[in-house]
Parts: structure tokens; sequence; C-alpha cells
């Protein structure tokens, strides 16, 4: 379930059904429910709030994958794959509608009465006719899971309402409240009267029309009634499953936003830091560069004053050395200097 404060009951209901429920029967611990037409685990589902909260059941639902489905989703629960109907044909065809382009899952329009399933295919639907087996309401209700009790019975077979409550034993299950769905298959027109009778002639007494299901409560059980005499309301400290879905996605959002928001500020922790020691080993090396130009430059300096010494040297030794030879006294003792060169051993 979608994180929501504790006090506030997720519907995952189409019309906000399982909060009127609720609201009746919140008070039971451990209840037993049976749900015919099922459909989905989760989607539109008046029962998944209730199996969340450890109530068990029956499901029936005809379409194959559907009820394979709910199986794998519901563990406690017993699902029973087939059509409600008080004929006595072992085998029917379920007229499945599918959806057909942007429709969306339209499996929950499938009915067993042909002339709903030509109005659907009418509206553009794709209709396929899928052979399901059959079964009574009052052999549902016989499920051991259900140990005799049934706090709530609600219906929604697409327009086969009528036959379903026909195949239902009142004398022997008494469901405390029975939720039925009152109108025609996508629409508001009315259809109670096909099947309204039979309810109230088993001791039942209409309590709530929320728009789309009609409630009624077991004559024993009249306690019920004034939790169902109004419709549901922001007094119930209710959220749809959508926005609480929704409500989580934002949750994660804002959680991986301040991760990543903690991670830049590291990241620019990081940036700063490192930053301040580029600066600082370009300083350095600037420092360093700098006193090593100073260093060449002397080096330089220090070599043309020293090239400059040195050719002044060896000017004045040119100088004196050409005094030297240029001197009378060397003119003079020139024989003397040939000779001497060619004495033995020299």
């Amino acid at each position: 379930m979608p994180r929501v404060n504790g006090d506030t009951f997720v519907s995952y209901a189409q019309n906000g059904e399982d909060v009127l429920l609720w609201r009746a029967l919140g008070h039971v611990d451990d209840g037993r429910y049976v749900d015919v037409g099922a459909w989905d685990a989760v989607s539109d589902s008046v029962t998944k709030a209730f199996y969340d909260r450890g109530w068990r059941g029956v499901d029936v639902e005809p379409v194959p994958e559907l009820a394979d489905a709910l199986r794998a989703a519901r563990p406690g629960d017993e699902v029973v794959r087939a059509a409600v109907t008080a004929s006595d044909d072992t085998e029917l065809v379920l007229h499945r509608v599918v959806a057909t382009g942007a429709e969306g899952d339209t499996t929950g329009l499938s009915t067993l009465l042909d002339d709903i399933a030509h109005e659907h295919a009418g509206e553009g639907f794709e209709v396929q006719e899928v052979v399901v087996p059959t079964t009574r309401l009052a052999a549902v209700c016989d499920a051991e899971v259900l140990g005799g009790t049934i706090h709530f019975l609600k219906i929604d077979v697409e327009g086969a309402e009528a036959d379903a409550l026909r195949s239902m034993d009142f004398e022997r299950h008494r469901p405390w409240i029975v939720v039925v769905e009152a109108t025609r298959p996508n629409s508001t027109e009315p259809s109670h009267e096909e099947w309204e009778g039979l309810l109230l002639a088993a001791g039942y007494e209409f309590a709530i029309f929320d728009g789309l299901s009609r409630y009624y409560v077991a004559s024993e059980r009249p306690e019920l009634l004034p939790a169902l005499s109004y419709p549901v309301c922001v007094f119930d400290r209710y959220t749809t499953y959508a926005a609480a879905q929704q409500a989580a996605e934002l949750d994660a959002l804002r959680a991986a936003h301040a991760e990543t928001t903690a991670e830049n500020g590291r990241l620019w922790t990081d940036l700063t830091h490192w930053r301040g020691v580029a600066l600082d080993r370009w300083s350095q090396g600037f420092k360093e560069r700098e006193r090593l130009e100073k260093r060449l430059a002397a080096m330089k300096k220090r070599n043309v004053e020293r090239a400059v010494t040195q050719r002044q040297e060896l000017r004045d030794l040119r100088d004196r050395i050409d005094r030297i030879e240029n001197s009378s006294s060397w003119r003079v003792t020139k024989p003397l200097r040939w000779a001497r060169s060619k004495a033995p051993g020299q």
C-alpha cells in the first residue's frame, strides 16, 4: 500500500464503495466477503483495502488471465474462475471486451448478455467470445474460507445482476450488506428494477444509492443502516489509490532531489577544495617560475659580465705581448733566442 497518514483510508474502488463499506464494517475483525466480478486484485477493487487489513473471502472472475492474476496476488482468498448464473448450463459464452487503440483495459466490460456485447461492439470495442464454466452464487457462498459468515457481498457482472441474484439462497446465506451495480454498463441508466424485488423479498432493506451501486442491509442487521445513510464524504478521511500513488511518487522525487542536492553540495565542497588546491599550486608554481626566471637572468648577467671580463683580460694580454714583442730588447735578443731554440735538448 502506498505510504499515507496512518489515519487515512486508501480507497481502491471505482466509486468509493470500499470507503462506504469500511464505515459500516470497519469495527469487524477478520471479516469475510464475496466479490462477484472481482476483475483485478488492485485496480477498481472493492475488496483490496479489506484484504490488506486481514479480511479474506471469495473472488469470482470468469476471464482466465484475470482469475490467474487474482490467485497470484491473493493467496489468502479463494478464487473461482466462472460466471455466476441461475442457468443449469455448465458452460456459457462470455463476451469478452478487449482494448482497441487508446481505450485502455476494458476487460471489466465483459458480459454474458448478447445485447450489451452488441452495444459495446457498436461503440468500437473489440468483442471476443470465450466459453467459461458456470456456478451458482449459493455454491460460491458455501466456500470454506467464509466460515458460514459473509459480511458483504458485492455483485458487478455487467448487466447480469438479476441472473446472479436468482442463483443465491438467501435463507441459507445472509450477507450483512449486499452491494449491486445498479446502472446499465457505461451509463447512468438505472437497472435495479430488474432485480431489486429479489433482495426486498429476501428480507433486505435498501440503504443508499451512490450513483453506480445500490446498498442493501439484512433486516437482522439494522444497526448498519445509519453508517450507510449518507454518501462518501470528507469526514471518511480517505484518499484514492491514484492520489496515494502520486503522493508516493512525489515523496520519491523529493527524496531523490534531496539526495541529489546533498550530492551536489558534496561535489561543490570537493570542487571548492580542489579549486583552492589548484590555485595554491598555481600560485606556488608561478612563484617558483618567477624565482627561476630571476635566477636565470642573474646567471645570464654573470656570464655576460664574465665574458666581458675575459675579453678584456685577453685584450690586456695581447697588448702586453705586443709591447714585449715590439720592445727593443726583444728585437736585440732575437738571434740569441733563435740559437737557443736550435741547441741540442731544446
